[in-house]
């Protein structure tokens, strides 16, 4: 969704936030890396590469038991998980896998173009999953800008 604002504000010319940043806030896994080093355990998942067995149990071993297994370009609660198993971890990640398909279709282009030459951000278009500790609490409150 930030990258398709980004879009917006360099097709009209309006001033706005660089897609470096428009990108860093929409992607829970480099907001956790850049900008909010989280207390929250979690851990990277590529569906779109080659997962075994040892390193789903890593993940598991890194985070615990029972977790939440959620989309790093994620909105509104949509896909997320509540992972209580290595065999819930594996069946989740073949399914993910099995329709997996880049988030970015209609801007990978544009993404890849003006991140030409930069490093920071290796994984343009990514659908990965963020897997990190589950919190059981009465209430829960999300704060979406």
């Amino acid at each position: 969704m930030y990258i398709y604002i980004y879009i917006f504000l360099v097709l009209f010319r309006f001033q706005g936030p660089s897609l470096t940043s428009a990108f860093l806030a929409y992607n829970k896994y480099y907001t956790r890396q850049y900008l909010d080093p989280s207390p929250i355990k979690y851990y990277y998942i590529d569906p779109s590469q080659p997962q075994t067995k040892d390193d789903l149990e890593a993940a598991i071993a890194e985070v615990g038991l029972p977790a939440i297994l959620k989309p790093s370009a994620g909105v509104g609660s949509c896909s997320i998980k509540k992972i209580t198993s290595l065999d819930d971890l594996q069946n989740f990640i073949e399914e993910v896998r099995k329709s997996y398909q880049s988030g970015c279709d209609d801007c990978t282009e544009f993404v890849k173009k003006s991140l030409a030459g930069k490093d920071l951000i290796p994984q343009e278009c990514s659908e990965g999953f963020i897997l990190e500790q589950y919190m059981d609490t009465p209430h829960k409150v999300s704060v979406d800008g």
